[in-house]
């Protein structure tokens, strides 16, 4: 079974990158990421095609555990009904 704790760590991860870990992901350094941001230099057309493959593998990984998510909170939900459901019922005898 998967744990929740541990998809959402994932998406929480995943959601934020932080300068060093775009860098990496572009094969650029971190202070170069960084002058990018704030406007202190231009990166080049090729530059900005690996971010946008960057940003696109971000997007479907964080599609993946989000839906992993959705699974698990529909698992759940349907464990906790059928505990309500069955769970009054059982050894409680009604009160007249």
């Amino acid at each position: 079974m998967v744990d929740a704790s541990k998809l959402v760590t994932k998406a929480l991860q995943g959601a934020a990158l932080t300068a060093k870990a775009l860098g990496r992901r572009m094969r650029v350094s971190d202070s170069a990421i960084r002058r990018y941001g704030y406007g202190d230099r231009t990166p080049p057309p090729p530059l900005l095609k690996r971010l946008a493959r960057v940003l696109r593998q971000q997007a479907r990984f964080l599609q993946r555990v989000s839906g992993a998510l959705e699974q698990l909170a529909r698992r759940q939900e349907k464990r906790l009904w059928l505990q309500r459901r069955s769970g009054g019922r059982r050894g409680r005898k009604r009160k007249r």
